[in-house]
Parts: structure tokens; sequence; C-alpha cells
């Protein structure tokens, strides 16, 4: 309580009673906000009119409503006692407890402190705010920050003090800690920590960044948030470079080239400030790089590789190592094949079908054409053909057989041959290649058997005279139809008309002449048989002479 004293004091000398009378009204009532939280300070000047003596009171009501019955004795009001006040003499009142921020209305009333002296009439009004609550002052977080690197998973977390300007009115400071690794998009908390320095019950994420600010809060929730942000990142272990890929060449690449570049991911090194120093490139004709294989350094995710060897398959893989001089090696190890000249498919024979077959469809069949480029593909072209080629037919197949898929004519005769095709690989894209062509062979269709051609009689001629007992019979026969099949003839003669008859068979000639002689001035029938392998038959006409 802040007053200062003033009185007016009458004093009666004679034998007599004391007669007080109501102090004026105050009418320079200030309300004006205080120091503190929650105070309002009031000033006024003691109006008279005459000196107040020892004893005297002031009474004070407060209202944060302005329309409000305004009356001593109100229950809240204040009571200020207060010794002699002098005319015009300024007194001061703080009011504390205040809801602060809030407006307040007042008023005033000034009494002697007796009962014979009543109040005072009420005063002029007074309006202002109370004292509104000061946040804590500002500090900083002093560590870790400036984007440090902690060696540990829990690290401790370390800032200034935050003082209260209401601490004098019983305000304290708590404070509240915010750690991050997303920028605050997440965050963990811990709060009503009394110490300016703390450390997390739970281990930090290694290799990540944090960001951390701690705010310090107040008995009425007023925050003051740390003037600066921490950034560290943690790093509690060494660890090698991140797993990465190779690229290419690509996993079984063919490559139609002798030189080439090597190429493969570049995925840093997890920890804080760490990154790769060296990556070393091996590659070999061995897939375990055994008994001997070839090595490149190189700071960067490529190396230029020369001179490689054409139809050879190679096996690659990269090292990478970072500046703690830990490795990691790739992912997986890739093979690439070299194939940048194109040899032709080699020589190869037919093996079905050639001579007589008894099909129409009959199966075409031949080795297999092996390449020397062991990547190429190799596809066949067949070619059959029954008048020398000047027509043909042909047919690509991937496997070395061929089986028509229509009818081949019969008795035909025809000529067929392969050509072994390779492709040439150029991106991976199958492309034409060199051909080997096998020798020709010949086929010849005789899926039925069929009887040999009609037999003509020529000499002696049809009921002529001859002048000899030892004649020669001529016939002619153009064979048999049949492929490679083969006629024989027999021929029958007699001169009772067949009541007797001679023969002589198993002749390969369309002639024949007797070996005894026959008798003379006779009359004589005879005609000719001619019979194939299968003993299908036909038979001349029957003539005399």
């Amino acid at each position: 309580m802040i007053w200062k004293k003033g009185t007016t004091i009458i004093f009666c000398l004679f034998l007599c009673a004391v007669v007080w009378s109501a102090p004026d009204p105050v009418t320079n009532l200030t309300a004006l906000t205080g120091i503190y939280k929650g105070y309002i300070n009031l000033i006024w000047t003691y109006p008279g009119p005459e000196q107040l003596p020892a004893g005297s009171k002031y009474e004070i009501q407060k209202s944060t409503y302005e329309t409000v019955i305004w009356s001593t004795g109100t229950i809240g009001n204040i009571i200020i006692s207060t010794g002699p006040v002098n005319l015009s003499e300024e007194q001061t009142w703080t009011i504390t407890g205040l809801i602060p921020g809030a407006t307040y209305f007042f008023r005033i009333w000034t009494s002697s402190g007796t009962e014979e002296q009543p109040w005072s009439e009420i005063s002029n009004g007074a309006t202002n705010y109370a004292k509104p609550n000061q946040p804590p002052s500002s500090f900083d977080v002093i560590s870790p920050k400036d984007n440090i690197i902690v060696s540990t998973l829990l690290p401790a977390f370390v800032w200034s003090v935050s003082t209260d300007p209401d601490e004098i009115v019983g305000d304290t400071v708590t404070y509240r800690i915010e750690y991050s690794s997303t920028d605050f998009v997440t965050f963990i908390s811990s709060e009503n920590l009394t110490n300016t320095s703390f450390i997390p019950e739970e281990n930090l994420i290694e290799n990540a960044t944090y960001c951390w600010r701690v705010f310090a809060v107040d008995l009425d929730s007023t925050e003051t948030q740390s003037t600066n942000i921490g950034i560290f990142r943690v790093n509690s272990t060494s660890e090698p470079p991140r797993d990465f890929n190779l690229i290419w060449p690509e996993h079984n690449k063919i490559l139609a080239v002798a030189s080439t570049y090597f190429y493969w991911q570049n995925n840093g090194d997890p920890d804080p400030d760490d990154y790769i120093v060296e990556y070393k490139i091996h590659w070999s004709k061995y897939p375990d790089f055994k008994p001997s294989e070839t090595t490149g350094i190189t700071s960067v995710s490529s190396f230029s590789v020369t001179d490689l060897v054409d139809n050879t398959t190679y096996y690659w893989k990269v090292i990478a190592k970072d500046t703690a001089g830990l490795t990691r090696q790739c992912s997986s190890t890739f093979t690439v094949k070299v194939d940048y000249i194109n040899s032709p498919p080699g020589s190869f024979s037919l093996l079905t079908s050639s001579g007589v077959v008894s099909s129409t469809t009959p199966v075409f069949n031949w080795q297999q054409a092996l390449d020397p480029d062991p990547w190429d593909l190799v596809y066949y072209k067949i070619i059959i053909s029954s008048d020398n080629f000047n027509t043909k037919y042909s047919s690509v197949v991937f496997s070395p057989t061929f089986t028509p898929d229509f009818g081949l004519e019969e008795n035909a005769v025809y000529r067929w041959y392969v050509i072994a095709i390779d492709t040439i690989t150029d991106q991976n894209v199958p492309t034409k290649g060199a051909e080997t062509c096998s020798s020709t062979w010949t086929v010849k269709i005789n899926s039925q058997e069929e009887p040999p051609y009609n037999v003509f009689l020529s000499s002696p001629a049809d009921k002529s005279i001859v002048l000899t007992q030892r004649p020669t019979f001529y016939w002619t026969c153009s064979g048999d139809p049949d492929p490679e099949d083969i006629v024989k003839y027999t021929i029958y003669y007699s001169s009772t008309n067949f009541v007797t008859t001679i023969s002589s068979g198993g002749l390969v000639f369309s002639s024949f002449t007797l070996l005894t002689n026959l008798v003379e001035n006779a009359t004589y029938w005879w005609y000719v048989e001619a019979k194939d392998k299968t003993d299908n038959k036909v038979f001349s006409s029957t003539w005399t002479f």
C-alpha cells in the first residue's frame, strides 16, 4: 500500500462538542497502469475543505463494468486508513491482484474516520487497464547448434536462462523443448523443465539432421521462444557408403564394341560430412574374379574400359570407399558379353530326307549349326524345288527340322538345301547376320506303288512273215512311274495259241533273240509281260507271225 498523509483537523478550544463536516468529493481521480502484472496506480488530490485528521479513511470501489451501483459499503470495496492529510495534498494508492490486461473502473470516497463525519460525495470516475502479463525474457539455445555433428544418440541440450518481469509478483518460468528431424513437421517435446539443460530419454536417429527450440513459459502460459533454433547432425557410429547399383552396361548386355564406359549409382555416404573418395572397379572373365581380374580406380561413378576380347563374357563389380576408409560393394555383380566381330554359323550336314521316300510330306532334318559367336541366335531357311530351283519353295524355321504342311507331288524328284543364318545384336536388337549354306540333296516321292507303263510290241509285226527261225523280238516300254523302280520283262510265245507256251523271263532290255529254232511254216502267237519290284504287272497285246 502506497499513500501520502494529509489531514485537516478542526480544534475546538472551548468546552463544546466538536462538529465535523463531510470532506469535499475528489474530482481528479486518475487511474494509471502499474509497473507489474495486475497493477493499477490511483492518484488524486485531497480537495478539503480542511485538513483530514489522523484515522481518516478512503473507500475505493472497483469494477470491470462501467454501469454498476457505486456506493460505499459495497462488498469488495477497499478501505484505506490514513493519517492527517493537508488540503491539496496528492494521494496515491496501488491496487494489486487485478486481472492482467483487464479494464477497470474506479470511484473513491473520503471520510474523517469518525461516526460524526459522513462520507464525502462520490468522486469522479477513473478507468484504465491492469498491467498485462509480461512474457519471459528472451534467451538463446547454446548447444548443440550451428550444424555441428554430435557423436552420441543422447546429446545434452543447453540454453540460457529466461527470467520473468513479473517475478516480483510470484510469476515463475519453466521450459518446453521441441526437437525434430523433419523441420518441425513432426517433433518430440518435453515440458515443465526447470533447468536450462535436457537429455532425451530415447535415442535420436542416427545420421539425421535435427533442429530444436525452447519455449520459456510463465504461470499464465505466456511463452517466449528462444531467439535462435539449434541445428545439429547425429553421427554416433561411422558407417560405410550406402548401397548402390550398377547401371551400364546392363546385366547380360551384349556389346558390339571393344571399348565402353561402365556406369553405376553414386548414392553417397550416410554419415554427415562423409563422402566417397574412391571407387574401385573390377572386371574379369571369371565369375568369382579368380584367378585373374583387372581393376581401375576413379573418384567418379564411371570408368572407361578398353581392349575387351571378342566372344568373351565379363563379370564386373564396383567397391566404394569413404573418407573413414569404410567400403561397400555394389548390390549385385553384372555380366556383359562382348561380340563385336560377327562370324557366320559353322558348317553342318543334312540328315534326312534323301532318295525315295514313301510320304508326300517327308521330314527334313539337318545338323544344328553352331555359331562361333556364343550369343548369336541361329535360324534356318530351307529351300525345296522340283525344277532345279527355277521355281522354289522356302520356309524359315528356328530348329533343325522341317515338315511341309502341303503334299509334295507324287513321283516327283525334289532338290533341297538349308541356309543357316545368325543374328547380329546391336543394342540388344537382333538383325540378320552372316549365312552358311548346306550341300544339296535329292528326294523322290513315292507314296503309292504303281504298275509299269504299258508295253507296246514292235517286231515281228503282227501277221507278218519272218524269214528266219531265230527272229529277234522287239517291244517298247517307258518303264515305271515310281522313282527308281526296276521293270523286268517276260516274253511268252506259242505255236498252239498258248495251249502250250514257251517263255523267257527276267529280261531287262526290250528285245529278245531266240536261242533255238522255231518250227518252219508254223504260226506263232507272242506277247510281253512287264513287272516292277513290287510285282505290279502290265501285259502287251498279242501278235502273230
